[in-house]
């Protein structure tokens, strides 16, 4: 029986979030590209991180509640109000996701912004949500995302928006071969190796730190890490991480160098640091300081219960029955899809300043 309930578990939580987001995308957010968004563009910047941050509550009411995933957090306290970049170690593809959890402890979900590879913006649901939001999409082309991150950065300060952005200055997460590969990079160049984080780079936080300087309260450095290395369906399913290990460490804007070769030493320095916090982690299970739980807030559980009876079932009964509720959901779902890869569509919203060329790679 056991069994059949962690099965049954699992896939309704897959069901849910897969579910809910595509709805979100639909039925909540598409009405504002519509309708709001070519008028009054700040008003739509700010339903959009309204709308998302009750769904970002029930993906935490399926991790931390459903699931039962436990986040520990070690070590400085973010402080409510801050306007801040989060920088993050990758030890897998969903660390970005638990940036919900301390967000939404601190009442920040609204203003939660995340540099993501842009593969992500063509997943149906999730993605399209975090293009709605105007979260930053790197095409690993700095010709292209060096402009971009401007134009993004710009945009939140036009919309007044006091943004948790947050960076990944090891570009992608680790694996053997990505750490292999590491390693020869760093030997080639002189600098240091490190066996638990790749070779973080300076200028992605930088792109971003400097224009942000006369705004933001501070730089947290987080490091993150799991019993295993989870995936996206592991983590949805509940059967990867049971725990979730956070050390955050605050800087204040003055501690970190505005000089990109500095910068550069400084972020090595740091990740010096969480290399061996990750080693402690991985004999120990634990960081070598106290942590403290925070249990999933009222919020979350009132935010799943409005999502189950007032949208989710309601929705798909109105999909089933109603053949308008078709023909809009297929227009909504379509355009989304086209959004996704139309650049000059993109182009047209404001999603990105310039059309995006795939550059041909040399023989």
């Amino acid at each position: 029986m056991d069994e059949v309930l962690k099965y049954f578990r699992r896939v309704s939580s897959i069901i849910i979030l897969l579910v809910s987001s595509v709805y979100a995308a639909t039925f909540l957010m598409f009405p504002v590209i519509a309708f709001v968004e070519p008028f009054y563009k700040k008003l739509a910047f700010n339903l959009q991180a309204k709308i998302a941050s009750g769904w970002f509550r029930l993906v935490l009411f399926v991790f931390e509640v459903l699931n039962g995933i436990e986040v520990r957090y070690y070590g400085d306290e973010i402080q409510e109000g801050e306007s801040i970049i989060m920088m993050m170690n990758h030890p897998s593809e969903i660390d970005w996701l638990f940036s919900f959890s301390i967000a939404q402890r601190k009442n920040a979900l609204s203003n939660i912004k995340v540099l993501l590879k842009n593969e992500v913006r063509f997943v149906p649901g999730i993605g399209w949500g975090c293009d709605n939001l105007d979260y930053i999409f790197l095409t690993r082309d700095w010709s292209f995302d060096e402009s971009h991150i401007q134009y993004k950065i710009n945009k939140y300060k036009e919309n007044e928006c006091k943004p948790w952005l947050v960076i990944f200055p090891e570009g992608t997460d680790i694996d053997d071969v990505k750490l292999k590969k590491s390693w020869d990079f760093a030997a080639k160049n002189g600098y240091p190796k490190f066996n638990n984080v790749l070779l973080p780079r300076h200028k992605g936080l930088h792109a971003c730190l400097e224009p942000l300087r006369d705004t933001i309260d501070c730089v947290y450095d987080l490091t993150i890490g799991y019993e295993s290395k989870p995936t996206i369906l592991s983590c949805i399913s509940g059967t990867n991480p049971r725990y979730v290990n956070i050390h955050i460490k605050r800087y204040s804007l003055d501690e970190i160098p505005k000089d990109e070769d500095q910068l550069q030493k400084w972020l090595f320095n740091r990740y010096q640091e969480k290399d061996e916090m990750l080693q402690y982690l991985k004999e120990n299970k634990t960081y070598s300081v106290p942590y403290r739980v925070n249990k999933p807030s009222i919020s979350i559980y009132a935010s799943a219960f409005l999502w189950f009876y007032y949208f989710i079932f309601p929705l798909t009964n109105l999909l089933l029955m109603s053949s308008y509720t078709k023909v809009y959901f297929f227009i909504a779902f379509v355009y989304h899809i086209l959004n996704s890869k139309y650049e000059p569509l993109r182009k047209l919203r404001g999603l990105q300043n310039a059309v995006y060329s795939k550059k041909e790679k040399s023989h």
